[in-house]
């Protein structure tokens, strides 16, 4: 019996890092980076269910939060199992980035993304609680009503300066 997580995995198709009233700027286009000063081109964990990307640290001046706001797919992540779904070869899960030359920074730009189900929205708010003590870190699913909340003094924040997007 074939169960459904060994069926799926995950692909980032875009990111921004924005304001609350969402301005801001595109750091994650069809999975690579747009700016490789502020974050690295997407990786995946073997089976595809984890995407991981690498930030340096940073803020819109004058703000304390900064929302990243992701667009991930769902992907097939074995050829067999095209014939399972009914799906193309573009929905399987690419082992390969086709990553390579980095476009300039651009502007968050209006989503223009299919309208397709099985595209999910994830969205991480990241912010300084008090600017010499504490960042503090929360995730959702856009269908979550309910953040999951992480604080770190900032000593490991800047150790650490990574943001991870994990579905």
């Amino acid at each position: 019996m074939l169960i459904i997580a060994e069926l799926y995995g995950v692909k980032v198709l875009d990111c921004t890092a924005e304001t609350h009233d969402r301005r801001g700027m595109g750091i994650i286009r069809d999975g690579c980076s747009t700016d490789a000063t502020l974050i690295s081109d997407v990786r995946y964990a073997d089976n595809h269910q984890r995407a991981f990307a690498d930030a340096t640290a940073f803020k819109f001046p004058d703000l304390n939060d900064v929302w990243f706001r992701c667009a991930v797919k769902l992907c097939i992540r074995k050829f067999e199992h095209l014939i399972l779904t009914g799906k193309s070869l573009e929905d399987l899960c690419g082992n390969t980035t086709k990553c390579g030359s980095t476009p300039p920074r651009q502007r968050r730009r209006i989503s223009t993304l299919p309208d397709d189900d099985s595209i999910i929205e994830v969205t991480g708010r990241v912010g300084v609680e008090d600017d010499s003590t504490l960042y503090n870190y929360a995730a959702q699913v856009s269908t979550s009503d309910k953040p999951t909340t992480i604080c770190m003094s900032k000593d490991i924040m800047a150790l650490g300066s990574a943001v991870s997007a994990t579905v």
